[in-house]
């Protein structure tokens, strides 16, 4: 590349030459005016740097238009020239043509363009301002405060590629899988080759099931940026749900180039568990060990294998990390309950129900491990709580007050479901 080098002219302070190499066979396209510039000639002069005679014209009008102080306008015009430079190959003839401009086209380029961006600082920083906000209500599981905040700023700069792409997180979260679609493709008109935004497009295609679209914003998203985890892992993800037989190699690239990256493991774990591939699957989630759902995962094929024990210690490493894991609790108290360990099985409905009360499956269980138990009336307040979540659950409620060591023989179904009722 041919490059615009800047130096002084002899002792004069603040005067600079930009050596300019252009290729001498290019045709003439302006500046024929040069001896009596104006504005417009500045405008262009970008065109006219384009031949041995132009540039020496271009010379001329730069001298000219110093001379006359014309406005920055004129002066962008001179600036432009020389970025244009760059765009001449190395193998052409170059003639060097010098383009000199006095410090004061610079001040007063520099004093516009600061002008500009305290002209543009306050809205940019409002914008960035109430993006940040809307991420902290996303953060913090406040949906509705940040679907205010973008909304509100949507109204004003419906454009804007950082709004939509927020908005586009937002429906997706939501379940909003066309909204969120329109949102990320909207802001990719803007920035189309902004990684983040293709993920968020590939995975809205995913959940609408178009595999393809979602195959191409992946790729797309690892060819803009393929030290980006996320793109690499929903590559592959999009290619193993795709029966695309290339999605081996990409395993084996991920193994070498991210073993330890839990959140893209996790996302190939749950690819292969719905393909029926449950021991590759149990191999991701074991990479995703990071991860607290992974050990759910995992319990979930070990005790679909009948691994009962290897099941259980996964559940119990899952809860360990996150104790707000209401269904590795409620897998943990149907096996320690078919176990025949009450006490274990009791605390573990209880952290269910402290957290989904309105879980009657966990009440009609507990409720049978306290009649079991001896205490009656803590489990007849449970059948009650089940029986009003649930209404549906008093035939097995029915059966189990009959049953057992602790039973209690209905006749009259009819006044059973009243007692429980009151």
């Amino acid at each position: 590349m041919l490059s615009v080098i800047g130096e002084k002219i002899g002792s004069t302070p603040g005067r600079y030459a930009w050596q300019l190499a252009c290729p001498a066979d290019s045709p003439l396209l302006g500046c024929q005016t040069a001896s009596q510039p104006d504005e417009s000639v500045g405008r262009k002069l970008p065109e006219c740097c384009g031949s041995a005679e132009s540039g020496y014209r271009c010379n001329e009008a730069g001298s000219a238009l110093r001379r006359r102080r014309l406005s920055p306008s004129a002066d962008a015009g001179l600036l432009t020239a020389v970025s244009a430079a760059r765009q001449f190959s190395a193998d052409s003839r170059p003639r060097l043509i010098f383009l000199s401009l006095t410090a004061d086209v610079f001040w007063r380029l520099h004093q516009g363009s600061k002008r500009r961006r305290m002209t543009q600082s306050g809205p940019i920083q409002e914008r960035d301002q109430q993006i940040g906000l809307a991420l902290q209500a996303l953060r913090a599981g406040n949906t509705k405060q940040a679907e205010a905040l973008i909304v509100a700023l949507l109204s004003r700069l419906p454009d804007d590629p950082a709004a939509r792409q927020v908005a586009a997180v937002i429906a997706l979260g939501k379940g909003d899988i066309a909204t969120a679609a329109q949102h990320a493709i909207s802001s990719l008109e803007a920035r189309p080759q902004h990684a983040p935004t293709l993920l968020i497009a590939g995975r809205a295609a995913r959940l609408g099931g178009d595999l393809a679209a979602a195959d191409r914003f992946f790729s797309e998203a690892l060819a803009v940026e393929p030290q980006r985890a996320e793109a690499a892992f929903m590559t592959c993800v999009i290619r193993l749900e795709r029966g695309d037989p290339t999605a081996r190699d990409l395993l084996d690239q991920l193994m070498a180039r991210f073993p330890d990256e839990a959140d893209g493991w996790f996302e190939i774990g749950v690819s292969l568990q719905r393909a029926d591939k449950t021991e590759a699957a149990l191999s991701a989630f074991a990479r995703a060990h990071r991860r607290p759902d992974s050990h759910l995962r995992r319990g979930l094929i070990l005790q679909q294998r009948a691994e009962m024990d290897a099941a259980i210690a996964a559940y119990e490493q899952a809860v360990t990390m996150d104790a707000r894991l209401v269904e590795a609790w409620f897998r943990l108290g149907t096996l320690y309950q078919d176990r025949h360990q009450p006490d274990q099985a009791i605390a573990a409905y209880r952290r269910v129900l402290a957290q989904r009360p309105e879980l009657a499956e966990a009440e009609v269980n507990l409720g049978l491990l306290l009649q079991e138990s001896g205490d009656r009336a803590g489990a007849y307040a449970c059948y009650r709580r089940a029986l009003a979540s649930r209404p549906e659950t008093f035939g097995r409620i029915a059966q189990g007050i009959t049953s057992g060591p602790h039973g209690e023989l209905w006749l009259d179904l009819g006044k059973l479901r009243q007692f429980l009722q009151t």
